[in-house]
């Protein structure tokens, strides 16, 4: 997991996004209610990717905001979730991505598919390694 989480308001601008992304070598980010903190999304760098926004401007206009652009199905799991029930999650939801976070749903972080095969591959070392 990514912790401490980085995140973006449904309200910040796309560039910022990108930015920040850029800054911290990011693929995703969380995105949050800005009223309440609350995990609503996560914003993939595919999103913020060049043909995304040249399909938006076709349209008469860019992106003004993340909300324009986030996957706001977000799958949340709670930090003492086991790594094989996080990889069930994903595959069922079909995301490459979760959020982790509290009962509040403010994240905490964010778990992704390679976090999960880094794992996974530790365990397996371990027990051939005895």
């Amino acid at each position: 997991m990514s912790a401490p989480v980085a995140y973006v308001a449904l309200t910040d601008t796309p560039r910022r996004a990108r930015e920040l992304m850029l800054a911290l070598g990011l693929h995703r980010l969380a995105v949050v209610d800005p009223g309440n903190g609350e995990a609503v999304g996560v914003l993939r760098d595919r999103d913020l990717a060049e043909p995304v926004l040249h399909r938006c401007r076709h349209l008469g206009r860019g992106p003004r905001t993340v909300a324009e652009l986030v996957r706001r199905c977000v799958s949340i799991v709670r930090p003492e979730v086991d790594v094989l029930t996080a990889v069930e999650y994903m595959l069922a939801a079909e995301v490459d991505a979760l959020i982790v976070a509290g009962r509040s749903r403010v994240p905490l972080g964010v778990v992704t598919n390679h976090d999960l095969v880094r794992v996974l591959t530790r365990i397996h070392h371990d027990r051939e390694t005895g």
